[in-house]
């Protein structure tokens, strides 16, 4: 049996092709690079999928590939809608017509932001686009009369390579370059490290593990509180290369305004996969390793 991973290109595939300990034969899917199979979510050709899937004995897939940025959601509601409702759906279809496990990766944003501390019971009401579409496709798995599936609802995630473009390694990328950073002191969240992401979907692969997960980190801070923290990491040649400001999240968003409290509880996941999430200052010390040997 193989496993097929919907997604290659992005922040989490990138990560997990090159990082997952998982023994199983994995293909990979990707619109982009020729080099994997080519999965185009507009242009959905389930014949060939199908055939994919059974000439790999692909047994269980996951489901990475969407547009994933919110503003680019809004901006061309048509083009992400097809991607990320209808393209999706006629994957999931596909799927669960073929009794095939899989994973679908949601997000924080399901939830407005108003209150914080979200379980996976707490009623999801969101405010954003892209938010909207991630969870019209939770409802529609939900209604199918199929249990073989698990949704992550996922908080932001981190990286540890300088090029990734997420929370930390921006800061050090832009280090050489003294500048005032200004940084939202009222969005508050519970940041993921990548390599725990990669643990939790390496863990329900192998024990095709059910049901709807938050999936975040155990430390929760506001933005400006968090970058803060990772500030005070640095060796001390790079301690003034980088101040910040506080500002407020408002000030950084002008078509939507982007949820202000999404702490996810991770309670649920922890209890299930047992894992002890990488606190927050051993992941900067992983990310600080990396840029030494870059």
């Amino acid at each position: 049996m193989a496993i097929l991973i919907i997604g290659k290109t992005g922040f989490i595939g990138s990560y997990y092709y090159k990082y997952s300990q998982i023994k199983e034969k994995k293909f990979f899917t990707s619109s982009k690079n020729k080099k994997y199979y080519n999965l185009n979510l507009i242009k959905f050709n389930k014949n060939k999928l199908i055939n994919f899937i059974k000439e790999k004995k692909i047994k269980k897939v996951v489901v990475l590939s969407s547009i994933s940025k919110p503003e680019d959601c809004f901006r061309n509601k048509k083009n992400s809608y097809a991607i990320n409702v209808k393209g999706t759906k006629n994957l999931i279809n596909l799927l669960i017509k073929h009794g095939v496990y899989f994973i679908f990766f949601s997000t924080e944003y399901i939830f407005d932001g108003t209150k914080g501390y979200y379980t996976e019971k707490s009623k999801a009401i969101p405010s954003l686009y892209y938010g909207k579409q991630k969870l019209i496709i939770e409802d529609y798995i939900k209604l199918k009369s199929y249990k073989n599936f698990a949704i992550f609802r996922l908080s932001k995630t981190y990286g540890f390579k300088i090029n990734d473009g997420t929370l930390f390694t921006n800061i050090l990328k832009n280090q050489k370059k003294r500048r005032i950073l200004k940084v939202a002191d009222d969005q508050y969240f519970a940041p993921v490290f990548i390599k725990d992401v990669i643990k939790i979907i390496d863990f329900f692969l192998e024990k095709k593990i059910t049901g709807t997960y938050n999936i975040s980190g155990d430390y929760y801070k506001s933005r400006f509180q968090l970058v803060k923290r990772f500030l005070k990491c640095l060796p001390k040649k790079y301690k003034n290369m980088v101040l910040i400001k506080k500002d407020k999240l408002d000030n950084f968003t002008f078509k939507e305004k982007y949820p202000k409290n999404t702490i996810l509880i991770n309670n649920k996941i922890k209890k299930i996969a047992g894992i002890k999430f990488t606190s927050i200052i051993n992941s900067f010390k992983i990310i600080l390793n990396e840029q030494k040997k870059s």
